[in-house]
């Protein structure tokens, strides 16, 4: 079996989940046969090293480090480089939230779907807690609508990837969604995904702060300008069923979702033209060499 790496993003999870919910995530991730964790704790709090300790006691080695910016895409990319830099870059990285518990068989299903051809990315249906009212407009039922999203934007709740998938990759700093690229990166190096319906219990955050939101809409339209990556799912409802379905949420996003989605969008395929990749086209990246 190829080296397996677990990294963490976190940032104040101790704080916010409290001791005994950490665990039961944590303890979720010991069926997966990583002997490092690597987590990136851009927090105030003692996350990072409440994880090292508590995997230290299964004979799990972890480092514990900062991300440069204190930023989201800042710290995906750390994680990644030192999974290249403290491993032999050859086996696994898998990615999990501070918030997801895997379900029993998690690793075993991943591990079938890893030895089909091409596969690069697996990624867990991460089965919300909470509820998502707006799934309606999109699809027939909430998991459908997870699974249809994660071939639009990808996720990182609890993904698992090949390194020669990932050997290259350099996030956008201004890339908030940075699952969004690290996905459509692997599919543009030629690797497949696919989804792993065992999956976890994901505790649903609660949507962002106006400013967040705006970051993930420029986001959106640069990768669509820049890249090609389309990270929207098409609704399935009238325009006028998404609106009201989206605007349960929150009115202000729905008139912006609804306005990008159906205005925006034709106008910069128009102008860029079709294509997905664009600006990926180095067949060996320079970054994470062996």
């Amino acid at each position: 079996m190829p080296e397996v790496a677990l990294g963490i993003v976190t940032k104040n999870a101790l704080r916010r989940l409290k001791p005994r919910l950490l665990r039961l995530v944590l303890a979720s991730s010991l069926q997966v046969p990583y002997s490092l964790a690597i987590v990136i704790d851009d927090g105030t709090d003692a996350t990072g090293q409440f994880i090292k300790s508590y995997l230290a006691q299964y004979g799990r080695d972890v480092v514990v480090a900062r991300s440069p910016a204190d930023t989201r895409p800042s710290a995906r990319q750390a994680a990644i480089d030192l999974f290249f830099q403290l491993t032999t870059g050859k086996g696994y990285l898998m990615f999990m939230d501070d918030d997801i518990i895997l379900r029993k068989g998690w690793w075993e299903e991943a591990s079938r779907l890893l030895n089909m051809p091409g596969v690069g990315e697996v990624w867990g249906i991460a089965y919300d807690v909470g509820d998502r009212p707006y799934y309606r407009a999109f699809a027939k039922s909430q998991v459908e609508y997870l699974v249809k999203a994660f071939y639009a934007r990808g996720g990182t709740h609890d993904t698992v990837y090949r390194a020669e998938a990932l050997r290259g990759i350099e996030i956008p700093g201004w890339c908030i969604i940075e699952d969004a690229f690290i996905h459509h990166y692997v599919n543009c190096r030629g690797f497949k995904s696919a989804v792993n319906t065992i999956g976890g219990l994901h505790l649903n955050p609660p949507m962002g702060r106006f400013k967040e939101l705006l970051q993930m809409a420029y986001a959106k339209v640069r990768l669509l300008v820049e890249y090609g990556f389309d990270t929207d799912i098409e609704a399935t409802a009238p325009i006028g069923e998404e609106y009201r379905a989206l605007a349960e949420v929150n009115p202000l996003v729905a008139l912006g979702y609804v306005t990008y989605a159906h205005v925006l969008k034709p106008i910069i395929r128009a102008l860029t033209g079709p294509g997905k990749c664009r600006r990926l086209t180095h067949p060996e990246p320079n970054k994470h060499r062996q």
